[in-house]
């Protein structure tokens, strides 16, 4: 061949794969679309969900495994699931459907897939996938942990459900939590062992992943505006408005940390992120709380720092230092006058964590606000739970743990606060903790908190090299074991674990290039 016929070539390939990357964002916009309007009329929502488990039916029994996978991924990020954030007046009658949420099998289905999709995934790619983890300290530390979990949080709690712990085997509600949150974990590890041994077995196929992950983000931000432009309002009670979309849509924010690492389009990443930031500050805030704006912040504070490591501290750091200047300098006074109810509430209550009015830890915390103040509680509450039964201290308490409220003068009692569930309220038993912490300190005792701590080390050790390792730290501080619509994040996890071991990431490759 010619050299001009190679470049001919080269030119189609490459228009090939930017119409191919169009279409892809439009289709993952439009599902975050039609998803929201699903959620108002509930029979489009299950129409929707049942044309997606049609959709993902065919691609398995066509053996397309891998687009199996992402479609998965892509069906639970656009999906809402919950009613908490769709309406100022809440009713036990009202309904979301989703693909984890369809009549009679619920969330059954769903769950059975994934489990199904990694072991598909586990025979295609086992021999590579054993020689590989030698290499990968990390991600080969924290998924031997995983079998561990499972089976000692299974274990515990069926343990405490026969000596009747905190009396949960008066009802059948403890133990019904307790099957249902032991599925949900082996799923979600399930969809993590999935994505390592795509990640590690192929790196065609993950860097496919990664570039899908990323137009999910994109997507997310662009169905924002779209949604906001037509009129759709999320609310938290009555406390204010927010954007109509998915919880995990949040992290579009973080889009402008994204230009950081890209070689082209930098300015386009940067304008996604900054403009969804303003629609949260501005138009609607995130279900995400005071916890979003830790997401900009952050996102400003790492695009700095690696602009200074690669001594490239250009236009995107000045202006981020600028963003990190309008959110952080202007406290209170910015929200109360622009940001809304709600933004303001949940600013201040951000902004308190920091305010040391004394000399004492009894002191901040006597200042905190109600909302983390409860998460102290909680911890404190979990270290007294072990403080009286120490057996439980090492593996936990289950899959399903309970507490009861040892610590702290927050209301834990008041109902419709949204805090915990009326039974746990009416028993006094609590097991919905809130933050990754506490949720794996009372299922997994010290185990749980070795995990957590290795989780969080290891990303770190990665922010300035990939921006998946910030996606993923995230939702291993916020969201494990929670929300489903954030496990976008633990694919992020996987992926920033595993980058510096490939040679086809799309982000390390190229930051080493700078």
């Amino acid at each position: 061949m010619t050299r001009s016929s190679i470049s001919a070539l080269r030119m189609k390939l490459i228009l090939s794969l930017q119409k191919k990357y169009i279409f892809n964002i439009f289709i993952l916009t439009f599902l975050y679309v039609i998803s929201a309007i699903g959620v108002l009329c509930p029979l489009i929502g299950l129409f929707i969900a049942i044309i997606e488990w049609i959709f993902l039916i065919f691609l398995f029994i066509q053996k397309y495994y891998f687009k199996a996978f992402c479609m998965t991924i892509a069906f639970i990020t656009t999906s809402f699931e919950t009613t908490t954030f769709i309406s100022e007046d809440v009713s036990e009658n009202m309904v979301v459907y989703s693909i984890y949420s369809i009549p009679i099998v619920r969330s059954v289905l769903c769950y059975a897939f994934i489990m199904l999709l990694c072991i598909v995934f586990y025979n295609k790619y086992i021999g590579h996938y054993k020689q590989t983890l030698k290499r990968t300290a990390d991600i080969r530390r924290i998924t031997r942990l995983f079998p561990v979990m499972v089976i000692t949080g299974t274990a515990t709690g069926l343990i405490v459900y026969i000596i009747n712990d905190n009396r949960v085997a008066e009802s059948m509600w403890y133990f019904i939590k307790f099957i249902e949150f032991t599925i949900k974990i082996l799923t979600l590890m399930s969809l993590i062992y999935t994505a390592v041994f795509i990640c590690i077995g192929n790196e065609d196929e993950r860097k496919k992943l990664e570039i899908f992950c990323e137009q999910l983000i994109i997507c997310s931000a662009i169905a924002t505006t779209i949604t906001l432009l037509i009129g759709f309002r999320g609310h938290y009670g009555s406390k204010g408005t927010l954007i109509f979309m998915p919880l995990g849509a949040s992290i579009a924010s973080a889009l402008m940390l994204f230009a950081g690492y890209r070689k082209s389009y930098k300015l386009c990443y940067f304008i996604l992120g900054a403009i969804f930031t303003a629609e949260i500050l501005f138009v609607a805030s995130s279900q995400m709380g005071s916890k979003f704006y830790i997401i900009p912040m952050a996102s400003v504070i790492i695009l700095t720092l690696k602009g200074m490591k690669d001594g490239r501290l250009g236009s995107f750091a000045g202006v981020s230092v600028i963003l990190l200047v309008v959110l952080a300098g202007g406290g209170t006074a910015i929200t109360t006058t622009y940001f809304g109810a709600y933004n303001d509430w949940k600013f201040t209550q951000l902004l308190q964590l920091f305010q040391f009015k004394g000399n004492s830890l009894a002191t901040w915390y006597l200042q905190l606000p109600n909302s983390p103040r409860v998460r102290v509680d909680e911890f404190m509450s979990i270290l007294y739970e072990y403080r009286n039964k120490p057996w439980y201290a090492l593996f936990g308490k289950g899959n399903a743990g309970t507490i009861t409220h040892h610590w702290g003068n927050t209301v834990w009692t008041l109902k419709g606060g949204g805090a915990f569930s009326d039974y746990e309220i009416d028993n006094g038993i609590f097991m919905f903790m809130h933050e990754s912490l506490n949720v794996l300190f009372i299922r997994h005792g010290l185990l749980g908190l070795y995990f957590f701590c290795i989780s969080v080390i290891a990303l770190m050790k990665r922010l300035l090299k990939t921006p998946w390792a910030f996606i993923g730290l995230v939702w291993i501080v916020f969201y494990w074991g929670t929300y489903r619509s954030w496990w976008i994040g633990a694919i992020a996890f996987v992926l920033a674990l595993t980058a510096e071991y490939s040679n086809k990431s799309i982000y390390l490759e190229r930051s080493r290039r700078l």
